[in-house]
């Protein structure tokens, strides 16, 4: 008979994430990562939208300019060759003197776009997100977060729309946020049942991370001596930890070593060593990500203990 710790049967991305809370909510993606695209470059200006200025004045040319008599404009980034990230939020400042746009009393949406190929176009892309539609002002701050997105681009940038008589942008900075951790649902990559559990980890920032889930009801694990599950990952090697903390506070971890990258394998964790008192009620599951060298996605599944054997020897039972 077997034990559920976790079978991983979570139906949607907002699913797992609720039953696994990462202690990385958002990391602010480095302003000089990548080459700058879009099309506020008035008088070589673009660079100004990622210089870490945010108080910055059209009056002073201190911020990305297009002056083409539109109603829109776009910049955003360029990651590199051979580099994607999940955006999950961005931030936006207008000019301290004048806002988003050269006209007074307009009002401005923004947009997220991604995509792997290089833009031709504002909307040459996927559309991810929209902030809510706000009216202009000196200085005015626009942001998204909790945007529910698995899909990695190359290329990411916001579209400012106003939607007032055509004239001059500006935006004085921009900012794009990455989940350095997160986990989601996936039904094609599993072991058991209908899914597993995906992780992706960024390179650098996911290190000593974690994805916590609280188990309830509790789960008594006296006398048992191993638990079972299934992994799988993009990395060969030891990147990453699982845990068990009892309510007594003692956690007990178990290093997963990827043995092949891109294929399933079954991890048996031994726990005979470990006391019933510090076993007997357990109330979390702990993923702990111990190498952040690079990018990683990996997966769990089917997540159990089993009843030890009885062996009897003779006749007589």
């Amino acid at each position: 008979m077997a034990i559920e710790l976790d079978y991983m049967e979570y139906s949607s991305d907002a699913n797992a994430q609720a039953a696994y809370d990462s202690s990385e909510d958002y990391a602010l993606v480095d302003r000089t990562a990548g080459t700058i695209i879009g099309d506020m470059n008035t008088a070589g200006t673009q660079g100004k939208a990622f210089d870490g200025v945010t108080d910055a004045a059209y009056g002073d040319s201190e911020v990305a300019w297009k002056t083409a008599n539109v109603r829109d404009a776009y910049i955003g980034k360029d990651w590199g060759s051979g580099v994607s990230r999940v955006v999950v939020g961005f931030k936006a400042w207008g000019s301290s003197d004048i806002g988003y746009h050269y006209n007074a009393g307009t009002n401005v949406t923004i947009k997220l776009y991604g995509k792997d190929t290089a833009p031709s176009t504002w909307d040459d892309g996927t559309l991810l997100a929209t902030a809510t539609t706000v009216s202009d002002a000196n200085g005015l701050v626009v942001e998204k977060y909790d945007i529910t997105i698995t899909t990695a681009y190359r290329y990411h940038w916001i579209y400012i729309y106003s939607n007032n008589l055509p004239e001059d942008s500006f935006c004085a900075e921009c900012q794009f946020f990455e989940t350095s951790l997160q986990c989601y649902s996936e039904s094609s990559i599993k072991q058991q049942g209908t899914y597993s559990l995906k992780v992706i980890a960024d390179q650098t920032n996911s290190l000593n991370e974690t994805l916590t889930r609280t188990v309830s009801p509790t789960v008594d694990l006296s006398g048992k001596d191993t638990i079972k599950f299934q992994a799988y990952a993009s990395r060969t090697g030891s990147q990453f930890k699982i845990g068990i903390h009892d309510s007594g506070g003692t956690t007990t971890e178990y290093t997963v070593n990827i043995a092949s990258a891109n294929t399933w394998q079954t991890d048996s964790w031994n726990i005979s060593g470990v006391s019933d008192a510090n076993k007997d009620d357990i109330d979390q599951i702990i993923i702990t990500i111990v190498n952040a060298d690079s990018d990683n996605t990996f997966y769990f599944d089917n997540m159990y203990s089993e009843l030890n054997s009885v062996i009897f020897f003779g006749s007589n039972f």
